[in-house]
């Protein structure tokens, strides 16, 4: 694996208009090289379940997630992300536990993480970040 996807990453899937940016790099990348955080499913659940959308739900399960590989939240995220909490917030700029969680998990594992949130996430010391939802 290589790129860890964000909620955003996700979600950019279902959008109407298609990211022709965001398929191209997609395309790019095997698909092994490929992965999410549990952290990520927890968020596009979430977002379904509040909407009220089941359909969205299994589509965005028999899609995406079930090629994907989804990483668990597991000890070493959490003792990495709880590292991080301490840091962005004695220097008074935290990024929220989820997002934090994310950036925990792709560091983890050694991944680029995937988002269009890179403002927020290049707050994570060494994590490697890139935005491929540029619209054209």
């Amino acid at each position: 694996m290589k790129y860890l996807l964000d909620t955003s990453a996700i979600s950019e899937l279902f959008r109407k208009k298609k990211n022709e940016v965001f398929l191209g790099h997609l395309q790019s990348v095997n698909p092994s090289d490929l992965a999410t955080s549990s952290v990520c499913v927890m968020e596009l659940r979430f977002g379904c379940a509040l909407k009220g959308d089941p359909t969205l739900w299994n589509r965005i399960q028999t899609e995406i997630l079930d090629a994907l590989t989804v990483l668990p939240f597991g000890t070493s995220e959490a003792q990495r992300c709880g590292d991080l909490l301490a840091l962005l917030s004695r220097q008074g700029t935290p990024i929220g536990m989820e997002d934090t969680q994310i950036g925990a998990t792709a560091l983890e594992h050694q991944l680029t993480l995937v988002t269009a949130n890179t403002r927020h996430f290049e707050r994570l010391p060494g994590l490697r970040v890139e935005n491929w939802l540029t619209r054209v």
